[in-house]
């Protein structure tokens, strides 16, 4: 992480359905990302579980930096019922 001194910034998390979606939405204020951003580890594994759940990434790079995945709500149910099936969190 990047460190700009002491600037302060705010980091929004989003998740509510809309129109039979629910988009995953995770911003903030910053500086955004550079235009010749390479895709990083970290880009790929948010990239490939996108895909494991057919959800769609988007990232708008503006004012800040704001990442959405958007998911079909019937995935939702599925994903969040194989959760509870498959017992607690053994962490």
């Amino acid at each position: 992480m990047h460190s700009q001194g002491d600037i302060k910034g705010t980091i929004r998390v989003e998740f509510k359905k809309k129109d039979g979606f629910y988009p995953l939405k995770v911003s903030d204020d910053g500086i955004g990302l550079p235009k010749d951003l390479n895709l990083t580890f970290g880009l790929s594994i948010i990239n490939t579980l996108t895909k494991q759940i057919n959800g769609e990434l988007s990232l708008d790079s503006n004012n800040g930096t704001t990442f959405t995945i958007k998911i079909q709500g019937a995935r939702i149910n599925g994903i969040i019922m194989s959760a509870c099936s498959s017992g607690p969190y053994q962490g």
